[in-house]
């Protein structure tokens, strides 16, 4: 029997989920950081009659901390994280770039990048379904999901 640690269906659908809402919550956390960055303060804004702090920078700087607490945000980072693991060992750049890419497409729709579709020099179909694994298991580590693999609990 192998040890390997497996996820359970249900985190390695949620991990999947992750992945393929990344580009929409790369958008949303860009324009959200866009917009506060970009916007300017109003006229009134610090004088005795008016609504704003008169503290503008550091008002900018609790909204984007407040960006940075949203949910949707720690899902994004959860995918940086596992796309910065990915195919640390490989030492091509362009290799480790299409094995990224690969899994994020397989991750879109199995049956439309299917892993026998997606041909990475070196990078054989099981050991593509190994990486991504993987990936998705870091996903779930960084979530808090599954505990790395030989850490002891007792």
């Amino acid at each position: 029997m192998s040890k390997k640690a497996t996820l359970p269906y249900d985190v390695r659908l949620e991990c999947i989920a992750y992945v393929r809402g990344y580009p929409r919550r790369v958008r949303a956390y860009r324009e959200a950081r866009a917009e506060i960055l970009g916007g300017t303060h109003g006229a009134t804004e610090g004088m005795p009659t008016g609504s704003g702090a008169g503290r503008p920078a550091e008002s900018k700087a609790e909204q984007l901390a407040a960006i940075e607490r949203w949910p949707e945000t720690q899902k994004m980072l959860a995918v940086e994280y596992a796309i910065d693991r990915c195919g640390r060992d490989i030492g091509s750049d362009t290799i480790r770039r299409q094995l990224i890419y690969g899994i994020m497409r397989n991750c879109q729709g199995k049956h439309k990048y299917a892993r026998n579709r997606i041909v990475i020099p070196g990078i054989s179909e099981r050991t593509f379904s190994r990486r991504k694994e993987q990936f998705l298991y870091d996903i779930a580590i960084y979530c808090g999901f599954a505990e790395k693999v030989g850490t002891n609990s007792a």
